[in-house]
């Protein structure tokens, strides 16, 4: 999306269409929003015989569980998949606002659910320097869930934005799921202390290299079986998030979060082990490309 969205007034929302090329089935589709003001918003992804909508996220009232998927769209929580052909899908993000979004980033990113583990990178990617955080240090209950936020609370720090733990944690916590890790959700707590990032989705390796050239770590949705990924502190995972850093050496130069101490965060991993981890199942990221702290800025994508 190249251009600013076109807003109109609905009730107490600000909502926009966007149309996306015709989608093929068993494809992912991974919408995000990300403003400035930090307003609850959802998404829903319509077609000829129906539609799906991404989990409510922002303020408590919003947060309300989502439809169930129609027989063509799968509804993932935070994102889509495709079960047939759909020739005419549009994208409607849903803003809660008292005046339509001026500051905001919002992206549509969409790839198959199934690839092959790309070939890794032939050259290296420049390392970031991304401060260590552990989730282990949290509390008993809720240490083995809070990957994301403390992924995001890494990137924030890397950005120099000052932020306390507890209250991202906070305003990460999805109640109707229960959950932690609902991607649109940390994009909105990180957006309370002026962050915007997307939510995107990859197949190899290119727009993991175009961000550490740039100077940006990735928060990197990744899931393995038992000792799938070497040097892991998880014997396994269904679903876990770690900073990208770097690549180097056909290794992947990581921030762990469920390392038990800050010492022993930074590592690195096998980058075909790490590609079947992420690239190979959905590719998800997220991406902490802009600080307003300090000034206004804008943008649409």
């Amino acid at each position: 999306m190249d251009a600013a969205l076109a807003w109109r007034r609905s009730g107490a929302e600000w909502v926009a269409q966007v149309e996306l090329p015709p989608l093929p089935a068993e494809h992912l589709v991974v919408p995000s929003f990300s403003a400035v003001g930090s307003p609850g918003w959802r998404c829903a992804l319509l077609h000829a015989t129906g539609c799906a909508v991404t989990a409510a996220v922002g303020r408590p009232a919003a947060q309300g569980a989502p439809p169930p998927h129609t027989d063509a769209v799968e509804m993932l929580v935070d994102c889509f998949a495709t079960r047939a052909a759909i020739a005419a899908p549009r994208l409607e993000f849903r803003v809660d606002a008292v005046a339509p979004p001026t500051d905001y980033l919002a992206v549509a990113s969409a790839r198959p659910l199934r690839v092959a583990i790309p070939p890794p990178p032939t050259a290296p990617a420049g390392e970031v320097a991304v401060p260590a955080r552990t989730q282990m240090a949290a509390a008993k209950n809720i240490r083995g869930s809070i990957c994301s936020p403390t992924c995001v609370s890494m990137a924030l720090s890397q950005l120099g934005i000052h932020h306390e733990f507890g209250q991202l944690l906070a305003r990460s916590y999805h109640r109707p799921t229960r959950m932690f890790g609902v991607w649109p959700q940390n994009l909105w707590a990180a957006s309370r202390w002026g962050a915007l990032a997307a939510v995107e989705t990859a197949v190899d390796w290119y727009a993991a290299r175009s961000a550490l050239a740039a100077g940006h770590p990735l928060v990197a949705s990744i899931a393995f079986a038992k000792g799938g990924l070497d040097g892991s502190p998880l014997p396994g995972t269904r679903g876990h998030l770690v900073i990208v850093r770097g690549i180097e050496n056909n290794r992947v130069l990581a921030n762990d979060p469920a390392a038990d101490a800050a010492a022993r965060v930074p590592c690195s991993y096998d980058i075909d082990q790490f590609a079947a981890a992420w690239l190979a199942n959905r590719g998800v990221f997220y991406l902490f490309a802009h600080s307003l702290q300090g000034g206004a800025a804008s943008g649409q994508r």
